[in-house]
């Protein structure tokens, strides 16, 4: 069902000829589980278990809050996109632990470092890839394409900076969609 799809990733129940026509519009990346996906599993969880962020229950907050994104990101099947989200949010996740600052580009190099040394063939997949970039490139481009408008306006805010999020990531992954798919996205 497409509620299976969008929640897990889940494709088997969907139609070859839906399949077919999110291939050929672009847009099976909506039913495929990605990073996004888990960073909304990141903020419910964190929401949901705000009252165990005490000084005495952190680890508890800590160690529930990091299993259960690991559990979905099993449950999904663990595309290097989700694992390499997965680990970005237990560095951050650990960092609040110990009072430190979040760096996301060191998460994203930390998250990278780690899933080579678990698979030094994820560096060919092009999920890791594609993933990695997307990130690197959002963390890179994002505020300065965003930063080209200054709408006044709250819904032209909103859509400008869902437009530029989206232009931003496109700088690194372009290249990597034309390599692999000869075709421009």
């Amino acid at each position: 069902s497409m509620s299976g799809a969008l929640l897990l990733g889940e494709r088997a129940d969907l139609s070859r000829d839906m399949k077919r026509a999110y291939i050929q519009t672009g847009v099976i990346h909506v039913i495929a589980i990605s990073g996004m996906h888990l960073a909304i599993i990141f903020h419910l969880i964190t929401f949901l278990l705000q009252p165990l962020r005490t000084k005495k229950l952190g680890w508890v907050y800590l160690v529930l809050s990091i299993f259960l994104i690991w559990l979905y990101a099993w449950i999904c099947g663990g595309s290097p996109s989700v694992i390499r989200s997965a680990w970005m949010f237990s560095f951050l996740l650990s960092g609040q632990l110990i009072d430190r600052e979040h760096n996301a580009g060191n998460s994203l190099a930390a998250s990278a470092v780690v899933m080579l040394c678990a698979d030094p063939g994820l560096l060919w997949d092009i999920g890791f890839q594609l993933s990695h970039a997307a990130v690197a490139s959002l963390l890179i481009y994002q505020r300065s394409v965003f930063n080209i408008l200054k709408p006044v306006n709250l819904l032209l805010f909103h859509a400008w900076n869902t437009i530029s999020t989206s232009v931003a990531a496109q700088m690194l992954t372009t290249p990597l969609v034309i390599y692999h798919f000869s075709r421009f996205p």
